[in-house]
């Protein structure tokens, strides 16, 4: 017996066929958009030849969510990012299972607080592995084979790895024209996909989102609209250059216009973190902001469809030497992950002792060695994609759910990822290999690259400056330390956050001090949030 309690967002919905519930899209190669009943039909047809349903399933992309129920048992699949999370409990017997958290608090008339979880998330931005906020209440995670057994018991599989099967033998040339031609396949699909729906890209002045306005643009594509958000600065520059030498309409929302007083209030916002949320990943703020104001002004039309650039400069090499370089053995990587991924406000003592647990179960699928490279560690990028990078970064394009709009992700798909796991790290280091490629195939026959005036590139000189400012920051007084956080806050999130921390305030909370980033606030409010919210239900 299981029971689901389903419920759609503004821009999908559950399609329901004998037991069987889909949402989201899957394609391959775009040769068909699969949604509603074809998805349900395609997916339930692999099921039934069981035994390759794990090599099948590898041809697939998309954003998806499938739930598959049997007499004896319920499998559950999510894509590769698992955008579209499901919450599973055993309760009375009986899995009951919701693709909304609360839905679950609900249905067992009690929230018992998760603190060990809440640990991660105040320093990090989300949970670790399966667990969420609720100690009853686990979540799917990226490229999951789930079942959920009659007896209570679970199985798990995963559908995709960023684990090298071995490295690339062609030579440094053959791999420059194999990546370009990868890139024209992602902008073929591209194209297929947005089928003369407008497509709307979030354009940096960096180098993911350019590439994939460069391959509209070879590919000939007129119906875009580009948009840039937050203070004006070099990148917004940049950003103009690139869309008006390219023709396409420019849009910047500059944040520091914007009237915050009581948004907090607002009824779209409350439901924004609460879906977003969903009781193991910070809400983002960064382009809620941008995308309300462009609808408010009757910019972005029905039916658009939003283009973000995650995560191009990560298959390109951006982390290799940030993380991945680290000759730790992949079991034993806890320290080393607390450090590069739980910085927002650095735990300490018995919560720094739980933190190193729950991330060291997440580590229990590596094994004990790394086989592929004496300097670079395959398995912290792996991790990265399976906890940051699915439950943080690609959760972040939720804002374009919210607000009704479809989006996907062109950089990131099997092809692209098939590549970059297999290019020797050395030519990902620094993303050498990717910013050749798209300076000297999209960016330079296209003239939106400026020498010169580009953003500076991340180097080792970089990141030892960067180490060295984070052990001196703590010898600052704290007030000067909060002043040039400020100076440097380009996104103004202290402005979004000051809202947070005088409500934080009110309720009889010290005001935070000591933290890297302003991120921090926004944990610990949705926290309190979530637990005032819940309370009468524990009352009761």
């Amino acid at each position: 017996m299981i029971k689901l309690i389903l419920k759609g967002n503004p821009a999908y919905c559950w399609t329901n066929t004998d037991n069987s519930y889909f949402i989201g899209y899957i394609y391959n190669s775009c040769e068909k958009i699969n949604r509603g009943p074809d998805a349900i039909n395609l997916l339930k047809g692999l099921l039934e030849v069981d035994k390759i349903i794990d090599e099948e399933i590898r041809d697939f992309d998309g954003m998806f969510s499938f739930i598959c129920s049997f007499p004896d048992k319920t499998i559950i699949l999510t894509d590769i990012v698992n955008f579209f999370p499901v919450f599973y409990m055993w309760h009375e017997n009986q899995w009951v299972i919701s693709n909304d958290w609360q839905s679950l608090v609900d249905h067992k008339s009690k929230f018992d607080l998760n603190s060990n979880a809440s640990i991660g998330f105040l320093s990090g931005g989300f949970v670790c592995g399966n667990k969420t906020l609720d100690k009853e209440i686990n979540k799917t995670q990226a490229a999951d084979f789930l079942t959920l057994n009659s007896d209570g018991t679970i199985t798990q599989k995963r559908h995709f790895d960023f684990i090298p099967k071995k490295f690339s033998d062609l030579n440094y040339s053959e791999l420059i024209d194999r990546t370009e031609s990868v890139f024209l396949e992602a902008g073929k699909d591209l194209i297929k996909f947005l089928d003369n729906r407008t497509a709307v890209v979030p354009l940096s002045g960096g180098y993911d989102s350019r590439l994939i306005v460069c391959l509209l643009k070879m590919f000939d594509y007129k119906n875009v609209i580009c948009f840039t958000y937050g203070k004006k600065t070099k990148e917004v520059d940049i950003s103009k250059n690139v869309a008006g030498e390219l023709g396409y309409k420019w849009y910047f929302i500059n944040y520091s216009e914007i009237n915050y007083d009581n948004y907090l209030q607002d009824t779209s916002f409350v439901k924004y973190v609460q879906q977003y949320s969903n009781g193991y990943s910070m809400f983002f703020l960064q382009e809620y902001f941008a995308v309300h104001e462009l609808i408010k002004m009757g910019i972005i039309p029905d039916n658009s469809v939003f283009l973000p650039g995650h995560s191009g400069d990560f298959i390109g090499g951006s982390y290799v030497e940030k993380t991945a370089a680290t000759k730790i053995s992949p079991n034993r990587l806890s320290d080393y992950l607390l450090k590069k991924y739980f910085f927002f406000k650095k735990p300490y003592g018995k919560s720094k002792k739980i933190l190193l647990h729950d991330i060291q179960e997440t580590l229990q699928p590596y094994p004990e060695t790394n086989i592929f490279s004496n300097k670079y560690n395959p398995y912290v990028e792996d991790w990265d994609i399976k906890e940051k990078l699915s439950k943080f970064i690609f959760r972040s394009s939720y804002v374009f759910t919210h607000f009704g709009f479809e989006h996907i992700y062109p950089l990131w798909n099997r092809k692209t990822t098939a590549l970059f796991r297999e290019i020797p790290y050395e030519m990902r280091s620094f993303k050498k290999l990717y910013n050749k490629v798209l300076i000297e195939k999209f960016f330079i026959p296209l003239n939106v690259y400026f020498n010169a005036n580009e953003l500076n590139r991340v180097s080792k000189q970089y990141m030892r400056y960067q180490d060295l400012k984070d052990i001196i920051r703590n010898s600052f007084p704290w007030n000067l330390v909060l002043k040039r956080m400020i100076k440097n806050d380009w996104l103004n999130y202290y402005e979004f956050t000051k809202e947070m921390e005088k409500d934080l305030i009110k309720k009889g909370y010290r005001p935070l001090k000591r933290y890297k980033m302003f991120t921090a606030i926004i944990c610990r409010w949705y926290l309190d949030n979530i637990i005032t919210t819940n309370r009468n239900i524990n009352q009761n």
